[in-house]
């Protein structure tokens, strides 16, 4: 039997439990050979592609089978059970303001409470090792800002043996919880303030024409509520990697015949994008574009630019993810829970009525 056929017949009878629950020993090379009837060399060409694959966990000489929640008689929970426990952060970009703020109250909290943080940055290639990482390193709970959002990621995080808690709007799985900020009432309110202000024509402002996103959605909903005119021509985008581009964001504001316009962008960072750009265009804010930006970032109060935005607080944020997390470390059961954090309005320079 050729070795890609047998891999198939361990790899579901992983996921059936067949060999054991999540956290129990996996086989050693011989009991390997034996089982499947293959030769030394092939056994550990198999268990090398089940590590790859994340299905099988290696801590020193011994491998574990990785298919959802330990449990705490497993021989894993030995070797990751601690008196003083650890928590994996796995951060996508330290360099972002939104990520940087809630990790450094998430690490307060996580010593406050008498465990040992382990923060790690991670890029789409690597999210699946360094996960796997906190797990050799002994983590009983994850914190991640989830933004990989594939398949495989699914599957590697659906079939981690400790509990997961996501900051992030995405619902990865069907069995972890998730913490974020109130975005879809916030995006209502983003184009209610905007109308009440007396911007005839809104547009929302990305990273891309998705509108895939509670914030997004959020929007709609009200513009669709009221029968305010909405079509592809009012999703505007930055492409980060080309800013040269950008300018037919000035050309689509500027063929606008509406005498004024609302902009609800998807993070302040956007917002002050905008806002320049409309400066060095001679276009007048707020009298002629109002502008709305999102997270209320300490980034952007050297700019001065004084943003009308919708804040929240990232220390309650990472207080939620913690407790969560620590729920589900205590009972090791992970029961869907989605918590979203009160955003409010905070009204600047960028939105006025006339």
């Amino acid at each position: 039997m050729k070795i890609n056929s047998i891999y198939s017949i361990i790899e579901k009878d992983i996921l059936s439990g067949t060999i054991g629950k999540s956290g129990d020993l996996f086989f050693t090379t011989e009991e390997l050979m034996e089982k499947y009837s293959v030769s030394y060399i092939t056994a550990l060409k198999l268990a090398k592609m089940l590590i790859d694959n994340k299905f099988l966990i290696s801590i020193g000489n011994k491998k574990f089978i990785m298919n959802g929640l330990y449990q705490k008689n497993s021989a894993l929970y030995s070797h990751i059970d601690a008196p003083r426990k650890k928590i994996g952060v796995v951060i996508q970009d330290i360099t972002n303001p939104f990520f940087a703020s809630i990790t450094n109250s998430l690490n307060s909290l996580i010593m406050e409470n008498g465990f040992t943080p382990v923060i790690k940055i991670s890029d789409k290639s690597n999210e699946s090792d360094i996960l796997i990482s906190f797990i050799q390193e002994g983590c009983q709970g994850i914190v991640s800002f989830f933004q990989n959002n594939t398949p495989y990621m699914k599957d590697v995080y659906g079939r981690l043996p400790v509990p997961v808690v996501f900051i992030s709007d995405d619902v990865p799985t069907e069995k972890h919880c998730i913490v974020n900020s109130d975005n879809l009432r916030s995006g209502y309110l983003a184009a209610k303030h905007l109308t009440e202000c007396g911007y005839s024509s809104l547009y929302f402002c990305g990273l891309s024409k998705n509108l895939n996103n509670p914030r997004a959605q959020g929007f709609l909903d009200f513009i669709k509520e009221k029968g305010l005119p909405f079509n592809d021509s009012h999703v505007i985008y930055f492409d980060i990697s080309n800013p040269y581009r950008n300018h037919y964001v000035i050309k689509t504001i500027l063929n606008d015949t509406a005498d004024r316009i609302g902009v609800f962008c998807f993070h302040d960072l956007i917002a002050e994008y905008l806002y320049n750009l409309c400066t060095l265009n001679d276009i007048a804010v707020p009298n002629k574009v109002g502008i709305i930006g999102y997270d209320k970032l300490d980034a952007m109060m050297p700019s001065n630019i004084n943003l009308t935005t919708f804040s929240y607080s990232f220390k309650n944020i990472a207080n939620s993810a913690l407790k969560l997390l620590m729920e589900n470390m205590n009972t090791l059961i992970s029961r869907k829970k989605i918590i979203s954090e009160n955003t409010f309005l905070s009204i600047g320079k960028t939105t006025a009525k006339l």
